[in-house]
């Protein structure tokens, strides 16, 4: 039985003994990792959350905590929005129905694959509809580490083709 800590923009608002369900962990988590997407490029100089990511892999940040969401909060809230966007190079550009289906999230590189919680994620790749890119971050031990949307991530099938090593350039 795990113990449950609501999170918002403020704060820890409410612990509790309840078990966690599978959705409460990935909605919370989701959200707290799209509160982080949206600022990362809105911090003061300095302050930047995450570094360059290598291929495949993740990039560290300084110590994450909740006072962290709170200058992301303040700082989002005072910016107006921009839409992030990538431009994405062929055949990610202009992909159908079918070939986007033909790219799949490699089940062996799921966050919290074999970590023995019943669930895993697995997570979309840009292209399609799918034209807005999101940042995935972990938090883990007070730590946030950007995740890297590439081919380390993704297999891509015989409708796509071969891409480069860093298709498909990002997550939805």
């Amino acid at each position: 039985m795990f113990t449950g800590v609501q999170w918002n923009i403020a704060g820890v608002t409410e612990v509790n003994n309840d078990t966690i369900d599978r959705r409460s962990v990935l909605g919370q988590s989701l959200a707290f990792a799209a509160a982080i997407a949206l600022a990362k490029d809105l911090m003061r100089p300095g302050q930047a959350l995450a570094q360059a990511a290598p291929a495949g892999g993740v990039a560290s940040a300084p110590s994450f905590s909740a006072e962290t969401v709170k200058g992301i909060a303040k700082t989002l809230a005072e910016t107006d929005y921009v839409k992030p966007s990538i431009a994405l190079p062929e055949p990610f550009n202009k992909l159908g129905y079918d070939q986007y289906r033909d790219i799949r999230f490699r089940a062996d590189q799921a966050i919290w694959h074999g970590e023995k919680i019943d669930f895993e994620l697995q997570l979309f790749p840009m292209g399609w509809l799918y034209e807005m890119p999101v940042e995935m971050w972990l938090v883990d031990g007070g730590e946030a580490r950007q995740l890297v949307a590439d081919g380390k991530l993704f297999a891509l099938g015989p409708l796509v083709g071969k891409g480069p090593d860093a298709a498909p350039f990002g997550f939805s």
